[in-house]
């Protein structure tokens, strides 16, 4: 395993121009999404789950709610 050194100047500009979502239960914060619009297309761009909450099938289920969002985006209509 490897470690990574995360430069929070960097991530914010990697990130800033992306939709991003937390994903919630029980008011409590698992993972999070990344999602990006261009061109009448949607791109997840990222897909986080923390490990304890990771093997439960909730990867599917986040991406069912990508796909319930994308439909209901406005550029695509």
């Amino acid at each position: 395993m490897y470690g990574v050194e995360w430069i929070l100047s960097d991530v914010r500009s990697a990130i800033e121009n992306f939709e991003n979502y937390d994903v919630v239960s029980a008011d409590e914060v698992f993972g999070a999404i990344r999602l990006s619009f261009e061109n009448n297309r949607c791109q997840l761009r990222d897909i986080q789950v923390i490990s304890t909450q990771q093997n439960k099938r909730l990867g599917t289920l986040i991406i069912s709610k990508v796909i319930e969002l994308a439909g209901k985006n406005t550029r695509f209509h």
